[in-house]
């Protein structure tokens, strides 16, 4: 069931960020924090007993504009150790491409 309901939010032109679909089109930049939001969706669907409850909740994601690239040039300004801040910046960060999202 869950498929079905990824599917059909596919046709609405979402992408997938984790486990949530967000609207890359309706994003706001907010150029003063080098961020942006993106408007979406945290969907399921379980079944309880003998009934079907489907789960559909507005959420937003937090993405930043800076490129890996300018946070390594950011830590190779500030740190001679620069290989381990950029390990400890980046650990645990997902990182999307500008050309498809992924």
């Amino acid at each position: 069931l869950n498929l079905i309901l990824r599917r059909a939010m596919g046709g609405l032109n979402l992408q997938l960020v984790g486990r949530n679909l967000f609207d890359a089109a309706a994003k706001i930049a907010i150029r003063e924090y080098q961020i942006e939001l993106w408007p979406g969706y945290v969907t399921s669907i379980r079944q309880h007993e003998q009934d079907i409850l489907v789960c559909c909740e507005i959420a937003h994601k937090t993405m930043r504009m800076q490129t890996c690239y300018d946070i390594l040039r950011e830590c190779q300004r500030h740190d001679r150790n620069y290989m381990d801040s950029f390990k400890r910046a980046v650990l645990g960060v997902v990182v999307l491409t500008d050309y498809n999202n992924k």
